[in-house]
């Protein structure tokens, strides 16, 4: 359960950090949907993946880069590429 009523910035936190353990470099995209369930709506494209993990807390993780031309930039295989970043921020539905 990733969104949980009355928990606070800090601990829900801590508690990404703790799951952030299971995402590594070179993972599929498809692969780190599967841990990190709830996209944010307003801040995604190919080479970098927002995730809501409820009380205020953001997940960014950055994917291989697309080539030039690719046709579908968001497929599933993008890999990952460094160390996930957590950070304050609202959900966005759009």
């Amino acid at each position: 359960a990733q969104h949980q009523e009355g928990v606070t910035y800090a601990l829900r936190a801590q508690q990404a950090k703790v799951l952030l353990r299971q995402v590594r470099p070179g993972m599929t995209r498809e692969e780190v949907e599967k841990i990190l369930l709830w996209q944010d709506g307003g801040g995604s494209g190919p080479s970098e993946g927002r995730y809501y993990f409820g009380a205020k807390v953001m997940i960014e993780v950055s994917y291989d880069v697309a080539l030039p031309g690719t046709l579908f930039p968001y497929v599933e295989s993008r890999r990952v590429v460094g160390t996930p970043k957590i950070y304050w921020s609202w959900y966005h539905t759009d």
